[in-house]
């Protein structure tokens, strides 16, 4: 999905927070009080929701993600 919205150069941001706050909630014995929010700002209930982003036209251009070289990963 983020490799077929950069062919579109569409801008991709992954918000794990609001999913890992819920889950972190439910371990922890905490009151969940995010669930309620993601169902009524998408009208779903939060278990329906695996990954969540937001995307858009960027304003800027990215600057590009470090990486390393193949020869560094790859041994014979």
């Amino acid at each position: 999905m983020h490799f077929t919205a950069t062919t579109l150069r569409l801008g991709l941001h992954h918000m794990n927070q609001i999913t890992e706050r819920i889950d972190r909630d439910t371990a922890a014995g905490h009151p969940d009080v995010f669930s309620a929010r993601w169902a009524a700002l998408l009208g779903r209930p939060a278990s329906t929701g695996l990954l969540s982003f937001r995307i858009g036209h960027p304003e800027r251009t990215p600057g590009l993600s470090p990486r390393r070289s193949l020869d560094d990963v790859v041994t014979s």
